[in-house]
């Protein structure tokens, strides 16, 4: 059971995998890159400006994005997460 910090209220939390992008490449690839393959040149410069949307959400709930790290391949981790749940075990217990 994990307890809602801003709100003091408590929450069940289930953890259901979800791949946003099943062709990231095993070793991941830089996130500015990723997203100037996906998005192009004008995605790069709204999230490069100051005061972004995301930054702006993220901080709103404590939340910092840094833009120096890396897409990384999930298909291991959605597994591991998909056998705990079959195996009636609490996934925030190794989140």
């Amino acid at each position: 059971m994990l307890r809602g910090k801003k709100l003091g209220i408590d929450l069940d939390v289930t953890y259901e995998p979800f791949f946003l992008n099943r062709n990231t490449p095993p070793e991941g690839e830089d996130l500015m890159e990723h997203l100037k393959k996906k998005y192009g040149e004008a995605a790069i410069a709204r999230y490069e400006r100051p005061n972004n949307p995301l930054d702006v959400a993220g901080a709103a709930v404590g939340v910092t994005f840094h833009k120096s790290r890396r897409v990384i391949q999930t298909s291991k981790g959605h597994r591991l997460v998909e056998l705990l749940k079959r195996k009636g075990r609490n996934t925030d217990e190794f989140m």
